[in-house]
């Protein structure tokens, strides 16, 4: 199905092209394009590899090109290109404008087609703090929406596209500009829809509520989290990457006092490998760990400063108490997490019929 010569397809589930800004503002955007290239031949080959920069409207912005020496047998050897986008138009809910890069490799030599790629494009840059909330291209923006399982009644999760694209479609219309996908990354056509459709996202895996304390259990989430983040890596609409939803939710060994405390630092030991890994892997964007409202057990974990960002499940008067509980938890962890910043990543709303 490929060329002996092709961009590698074998990095994980990702394009094989990686795209990063690592600079973006009104003026310019700085675009590094990372390329992993396969030789399978038993030569060495001189390739060209060109990208090509189109707009919303196939308009050509830019190009680049590079000589590259493949050696023999090579997977995934890489190369990068640095670009230059001056006057950018920004990505946003408002105005989810996408640009596309398209990467082709060619045979030095004889200058035939060996491969050839597109990836979606888009520009902005955020933050999140505790200060100011959310901000994106330089401007304040609430983030409202809802979480996301891919499931349908009588179907299971086999869903097919047209329920993906209905589900973003309704979050749009609702006026919700933020999507958190849990508790797992989920089908490609759903984060197609987020890009176009200009909904902000979160991804996570699927640790949830207590992790098993051995390296097949570590080893297979580091990994886990490795595959999402290669995976929605050139998405514009993700910048959160999550994991470990309410991990504290089910624990075992409540009436053990030391035995609990040692699941405690197993928990914070696997948090903080997979935490290095992300940021490794992908330094640009944040991390988040979603829990539920045992705030002391979490704090005393270590997890509620590990992640660049918290997120409280609250059911503050769904499943026990008051309502107005709600604002007094989220009073109490801001004095005693000043500087952090918070998301409220699920709320009691199972009390709307609706």
């Amino acid at each position: 199905f490929t060329n002996k010569i092709h961009v590698s397809t074998t990095h994980y589930a990702s394009s094989g092209v990686y795209l990063q800004t690592p600079k973006v503002n009104n003026a310019e955007t700085q675009v590094e394009i990372k390329t992993l290239l396969t030789n399978a031949n038993l030569a060495k080959v001189n390739v060209r590899v060109e990208h090509t920069l189109i707009n919303s409207g196939k308009e050509t912005v830019l190009s680049t090109k590079k000589m590259v020496k493949l050696s023999q047998l090579a997977t995934n050897q890489v190369d990068i290109q640095t670009v230059l986008i001056k006057n950018p138009i920004l990505w946003s809910p408002d105005s989810p404008v996408l640009y596309h890069v398209i990467t082709r490799v060619y045979n030095a030599k004889t200058n035939e087609l060996l491969d050839e790629i597109s990836q979606p494009l888009g520009l902005r840059w955020y933050e999140f703090s505790a200060e100011n909330g959310f901000m994106l291209n330089g401007k304040a923006l609430k983030l409202i929406g809802t979480n996301r399982h891919q499931c349908f009644e009588n179907i299971g999760n086999a869903l097919p596209d047209e329920i993906h694209v209905r589900d973003v479609k309704l979050l749009k219309d609702m006026g919700g500009n933020f999507l958190r996908i849990s508790h797992y990354p989920q089908d490609p056509v759903v984060m197609e829809m987020c890009d176009k459709l200009g909904v902000i996202t979160s991804v996570e895996i699927p640790i949830v509520n207590a992790i098993t304390e051995n390296d097949e259990f570590s080893l297979n989430s580091i990994e886990m989290a490795r595959e999402m983040v290669f995976q929605d890596y050139n998405r514009p609409s993700v910048l959160i990457w999550a994991y470990m939803n309410e991990v504290l939710l089910k624990q075992q060994y409540k009436g053990d006092s030391i035995r609990n405390k040692q699941y405690f630092k197993s928990v914070n030991a696997l948090a903080q490998k997979i935490e290095n890994q992300i940021r490794l892997d992908d330094p640009q964007r944040y991390t988040l760990i979603p829990m539920h409202g045992n705030f002391n057990d979490y704090h005393e974990a270590g997890l509620t400063q590990l992640p660049k960002i918290v997120g409280w499940n609250l059911y503050q008067g769904w499943y026990g108490g008051k309502f107005d509980g709600f604002d007094t938890f989220l009073g109490n962890a801001q004095e005693k997490l000043k500087g952090k910043p918070f998301i409220i990543t699920e709320y009691g709303a199972d009390v709307d019929p609706r």
